[in-house]
């Protein structure tokens, strides 16, 4: 018999009065092109949905530039011309802007001392692309918005001096999300809440939420039951919120996730965690009563690390920690499993994974839950590549903590 998990909230009339997205707009804010966020467009590591498949010329892809980067494990935010990510030097922490076709700097701005790590220094949250304006939080906790144009500080908040919190030992790492005219952040304070609403005008703490240590995770925002839901691991439990702070239902998982929830279909939520507690589905319902949430399937072939899946039609694509995996959606059955990557990542583009090895290699390969085909591979980098690829306009974006990449998949 399947285990139903049931928790109600009063939906208020001010949520059900929101003006709801269309369900192809951007998960945020954000630009409706590109790859404004981290994970792309809606937060689910999926780029141009419904475009061309990437092509993968004879002896592989053509490398459009190479350039050292400092130190960081931010994503690459790309909009148009301009490409922002976190950096650092011996000093200081970065927000910067490049040039996407050149890869060259095109300005800097400090997000305070550096964060040390012996696990690799800088920021690890990625920008957040909203208009004329990116925002990026530092890993100790410094919360930039600054112009796109030019880089200049137009609010910052410092975490710790606001809400008390403390930065977690491996830095903060999630990455804001724009909402209407809300940013929300986690920020990990025990008494002064540990989801954090602020104006994205102004950086004014619109309300809290919660409480406890800050995680590792980002949140995600989508529409069903009519209420926009922001998703996102609160410790060990699943957590929806309405756009006001009122939770609207939880799912205890035993075990805390650094990987992001992943929508499946309209009424799915997929979750995963790299410990004994693998993966769950769950399926939400809006009844009279609020929302209630039902484990659909739960089992351990499925156990996400640092980088989150993606979903292509009825199968599920990604690392059951160093093994890359194809599920069925429907019942969490292992279609196979491939070796070779390491703990790597993964974005789709049409009908294909470009899966990147945590070493700097990537292959190009179909979305097929009959067999694992790979189209070809390249080592792109060398060393530590640990930060999800980004791509849009038929370019991949890559990095690791010394270097960037951007390659033509144009053909």
């Amino acid at each position: 018999m399947k285990r139903v998990v049931i928790c109600f909230a009063a939906v208020t009339t001010a949520v059900l009065v929101l003006t709801l997205a269309d369900a192809d707009a951007p998960a945020s804010g954000a630009s409706g092109s590109g790859w404004p966020q981290y994970r792309g467009n809606q937060r689910n590591g999926v780029a141009a949905p419904g475009g061309s498949s990437p092509v993968w010329s004879e002896g592989g892809p053509k490398v459009l530039w190479k350039l050292p980067l400092g130190s960081a494990f931010s994503q690459l935010a790309v909009s148009g011309d301009a490409v922002f990510t976190g950096t650092s030097d011996e000093e200081k922490d970065y927000l910067v802007r490049l040039d996407a076709s050149t890869g060259k700097e095109v300005w800097r701005t400090p997000l305070g001392e550096v964060f040390v790590h012996n696990f690799g220094n800088g920021p690890r949250s990625t920008p957040t692309l909203d208009g004329d304006r990116v925002y990026l939080l530092g890993a100790k906790g410094n919360l930039l918005a600054a112009r796109a144009d030019d880089g200049s500080p137009i609010w910052n908040v410092d975490l710790k001096e606001r809400f008390g919190a403390e930065a977690p030992r491996f830095g903060y790492s999630g990455s804001p999300l724009v909402v209407d005219d809300l940013l929300l952040l986690e920020v990990g304070a025990k008494d002064q809440g540990w989801l954090a609403a602020l104006d994205k005008k102004t950086g004014e703490t619109k309300w809290t939420v919660l409480s406890g240590p800050a995680g590792y995770t980002s949140s995600i925002v989508f529409e069903f039951g009519g209420v926009r839901q922001v998703v996102l691991m609160h410790g060990k439990t699943v957590t929806s919120l309405d756009l006001e702070g009122n939770v609207l239902w939880t799912y205890e998982l035993q075990e805390a996730a650094i990987a992001m929830p992943l929508r499946v279909g309209d009424d799915r939520v997929f979750v995963s965690s790299m410990g004994d507690t693998g993966c769950v589905m769950l399926r939400m319902t809006k009844t009279a009563n609020g929302f209630e949430v039902e484990e659909l399937w739960k089992n351990r072939n499925m156990r996400n690390h640092f980088n989150s899946s993606v979903v292509v039609g009825d199968h599920i694509y990604g690392f059951d920690n160093a093994t890359l995996k194809c599920l069925s959606a429907e019942n969490g059955e292992l279609m196979w499993a491939k070796r070779g990557f390491g703990k790597g990542s993964i974005v789709v583009s049409g009908d294909h994974l470009l899966v990147l090895g945590d070493k700097g290699k990537v292959a190009l390969v179909k979305a097929d839950p009959a067999e694992y085909h790979e189209s070809g591979s390249y080592q792109a980098l060398e060393g530590k590549s640990w930060t999800a690829p980004s791509m849009t306009g038929g370019r991949l974006y890559i990095r690791n903590l010394t270097e960037m990449t951007c390659l033509d998949l144009r053909g």
